[in-house]
């Protein structure tokens, strides 16, 4: 009787017992951990929808507007991250082989604006396909960048290299 019991486990194999066995423990797994992760998540939409609904339908004209104004600003950085973003720019000069003289920096804020721009004028040496690509990892990294003008400069027209001269604004929010 007892050899009967265990006829079919040995017929398959041990390969067979151990995906039998992986089988019974992914469903295991399924009942214990999906399941229940399946329910919340679809109460989670649900109350985010609920959420969004009340809070739409609660809001002034006034506060929709200054909801959206401060979405808007916080996508620009910080002014005092202008560092970070400065390093970004030099590292994809570095990345792409350009070289970078010293440049020219200058802040304009208005008093009216929340937004503060700081212009880079930056000359730059290279390749014309160095200078592309410097070009778009900047804005690439550097996101509430905008490339103003680009000059480029050769000195004869078999030389390899450019003197290219860039003019970037970044655009920084200065908080309320």
């Amino acid at each position: 009787m007892k050899l009967e019991l265990f006829r079919p486990l040995t017929a398959i194999g041990r390969a067979g017992i151990a995906g039998v066995a992986l089988l019974a423990g992914a469903a295991a797994f399924y009942l214990v951990a999906g399941v229940p992760l399946r329910a919340e998540v679809l109460a989670l939409r649900a109350e985010v929808a609920d959420a969004r609904a009340r809070l739409t339908g609660r809001l002034t004209p006034a506060e929709r507007r200054d909801l959206q104004l401060s979405s808007f600003y916080s996508y620009f950085p910080q002014k005092d991250s202008t560092p970070l973003w400065l390093g970004k720019i030099y590292g994809a000069a570095k990345e792409t082989g350009v070289t970078l003289a010293s440049g020219e920096y200058e802040l304009q804020r208005t008093k009216d604006m929340r937004l503060a721009r700081y212009r880079i004028s930056l000359p730059a040496q290279g390749s014309y396909d160095q200078v592309r690509r410097f070009i778009a990892a900047v804005l690439q990294e550097v996101p509430a960048a905008a490339l103003e003008d680009v000059s480029l400069r050769r000195e004869d027209i078999g030389s390899p290299e450019l003197e290219a001269r860039l003019r970037l604004t970044l655009y920084m929010d200065t908080g309320p």
